[in-house]
């Protein structure tokens, strides 16, 4: 039996700095996938923890996960009312909780990038590698259940065709993305591209929110 804390264990230990410990968008892509046959995936956000730059990542794509599913229930054809706002509660949860992954992640990688002093002409990209990271788990979820979808034979044909053609679609997203990704880490490296942390200053806990209601 394979589980996620196995597939954790093969990757290659992230030293405190150091460019070359940041991961390549290849390798993150392959981690993505094995997680979504790993036997206890999604597992419980709450039992993973640590700094290095692997668990943060299989943090990520785990909200992303959990995320997946519990939108799949609250859509699901006579879900409750109760249901449904508990299935809302915990999406509002995940999602807070994806976004401080991805904070994470920017703020870690740009601690290995620290020793890096950019060109003064280094161009600035607007999207930071930690939403990129974000972006690719999102895609693998996708490409993952529109495999199952085409795996189905009872499916009309029309389906099968519609399935086929949007995992093609999403294949060519992902491999673009993957792409992207390592064109920016290789020019962060050279000093010739940069990114800056962003916070979302997003209010999905009641207890940060003066608009929830929550005393």
């Amino acid at each position: 039996m394979t589980t996620d804390r196995d597939l954790l264990t093969t990757r290659p230990a992230a030293d405190a700095g150091g460019a070359s410990n940041i991961p390549t968008g290849e390798a993150i892509a392959g981690l993505h996938r094995s997680f979504l046959n790993a036997d206890d995936w999604p597992g419980d956000l709450a039992t993973r923890s640590g700094a290095d730059i692997w668990t943060l990542i299989a943090n990520n794509h785990r909200c992303n996960s959990l995320l997946w599913l519990e939108e799949s229930n609250v859509r699901r054809p006579g879900a409750s009312d109760a249901r449904i706002a508990a299935g809302q509660r915990a999406i509002n949860r995940y999602n807070q909780q994806r976004n401080e992954t991805v904070e994470q992640i920017d703020e870690l990688i740009l601690s290995l990038l620290a020793p890096v002093v950019p060109a003064s002409d280094a161009w600035l990209n607007s999207e930071t590698a930690g939403s990129i990271i974000d972006r690719l788990s999102i895609l693998t979820l996708k490409i993952h259940h529109w495999h199952q979808q085409c795996a189905f034979e009872d499916q009309a044909p029309a389906h099968q065709r519609r399935a086929a053609d949007t995992l093609d679609q999403l294949r060519d997203q992902h491999a673009d993305l993957v792409h992207c990704f390592q064109h920016l880490m290789d020019n962060c490296v050279k000093g010739s591209a940069r990114f800056r942390r962003y916070r979302q200053h997003r209010l999905y806990n009641a207890a940060r929110n003066p608009e929830s209601g929550a005393d």
